[in-house]
């Protein structure tokens, strides 16, 4: 039996050890990584040693320290488990723990308090304090059967717990129930201690990959967050406010797009004829209004994958990919038509909005076909004023 007992002693010396170096190894990590699962994970192996260091000091120290020591060991034990359920539930939901949790462990902390001396036989405190610790492995289980996700971390730490609550069952049977405190055929229960450690250290293991996880999860959620702000960004530094279609910026972009990957097509551009005289006669809102209805008459001849873009004040440029410079001529016909008797803000009467326009075709060299159509769309311009409408 002294054999027995020497083992134990140090299986227990072995097991606070280890604890202690996750604990240590835990505390950094539980710094670095966001929410609170971790750190109370510190918590409850920051307690774990704490209790096994005062069984130790129990079992070598002066007789009159005895049951206060087994005390803080059933203690630093009960902490531990109940730290361990809150990690888990950390991990799980993000919550801390509040006021309200700590209530459930009123009687069982009463119990580790004064258990070592009222009851008579240690076997029977250990064998309730067994059983308390199984329950609490089990919530804790219960919680960690909830993780999210399906990485490696959460499985170890499922199977960590599964067993912690498996040993635990088996102590409070086989030490309380069955041997009535006799250790005698239960030689193996020696190295309980290091059983003990072995789980826990998986255990500690899975939450820090747990923990990872999360954290990569995290940083993978607000990387798409930024890159969709990004994107929005880019979206916005490109569009005309006014009227939606692209501007001077996102037009550039298109012809940029174009270098890098030619293809043949037609770009037309298009100005809008007496701009500023209607701006000083009715005001901007007045024109304002004239541009919104080019650009959704613009809008509505074309495909959504042509760019349209407002590339000035009262200019506009399209392009149409695949297409012939007669092919978007034929979109534009009839544009006048359409832009005929408008109701602008602050004009008593109806205004026919005229847009000159000219167009050219491409086969690799957009920016010099839109500099053809914007000479053809000027000199529209120019026999427009003259009053002369010609077929372009």
């Amino acid at each position: 039996m002294a054999d027995y007992h020497s083992l134990s002693f140090l299986a227990t010396v072995i097991q606070a050890a280890g604890t202690a170096l996750v604990a240590g190894l835990l505390l950094p990590l539980s710094r670095a990584m966001p929410g609170h699962g971790l750190r109370l994970a510190v918590v409850a192996w920051g307690f774990q040693t704490a209790g096994l260091a005062a069984f130790i000091l129990s079992a070598r120290g002066p007789a009159e320290l005895r049951q206060p020591l087994q005390s803080a060991y059933l203690l630093g034990g009960l902490a531990f488990a109940f730290f361990l359920w809150a990690a888990c539930r950390g991990f799980r939901t993000g919550r801390d723990l509040r006021r309200a949790d700590w209530l459930p462990l009123a009687v069982p902390a009463a119990f580790a308090l004064v258990g070592p001396a009222v009851m008579s036989q240690p076997w029977q405190v250990y064998a309730v304090h067994n059983g308390v610790l199984a329950g609490l492995f089990l919530m804790a289980l219960g919680e960690a059967a909830r993780f999210p996700g399906r990485g490696v971390g959460r499985w170890v730490a499922r199977l960590a717990l599964a067993a912690l609550a498996g040993l635990f069952v088996h102590y409070t049977v086989v030490v309380g129930l069955l041997s009535g405190g006799s250790v005698a055929g239960f030689d193996y229960l020696a190295f309980a201690s290091l059983y003990d450690l072995f789980f826990q250290t998986a255990l500690a293991f899975g939450m820090v990959v747990l923990a990872a996880d999360r954290t990569r999860e995290l940083l993978e959620d607000k990387n798409r967050a930024l890159a969709a702000a990004a994107a929005e960004l880019a979206a916005v530094a490109r569009t005309d406010p006014l009227t939606g279609l692209l501007n001077r910026r996102g037009f550039e972009q298109v012809l940029a797009d174009h270098a890098a990957r030619p293809h043949p097509g037609a770009v037309a551009v298009l100005d809008l004829n007496d701009l500023k005289r209607l701006n000083d006669a009715h005001g901007h809102p007045a024109g304002d209004a004239a541009l919104q209805l080019v650009a959704r008459a613009l809008r509505g001849r074309f495909r959504v994958t042509d760019p349209v873009c407002r590339t000035g004040g009262d200019e506009f440029a399209v392009v149409m990919p695949g297409c012939t410079a007669q092919e978007l001529c034929s979109r534009l016909a009839g544009l006048d038509i359409e832009l005929a008797g408008q109701r602008l803000p602050e004009v008593g009467e109806s205004v026919d909005l005229a847009v000159a326009w000219g167009a050219a075709g491409f086969d690799a060299d957009l920016s010099a076909a839109h500099d053809a159509a914007d000479r053809t769309m000027y000199t529209h311009k120019r026999l427009m004023k003259a009053s002369v409408r010609p077929a372009v």
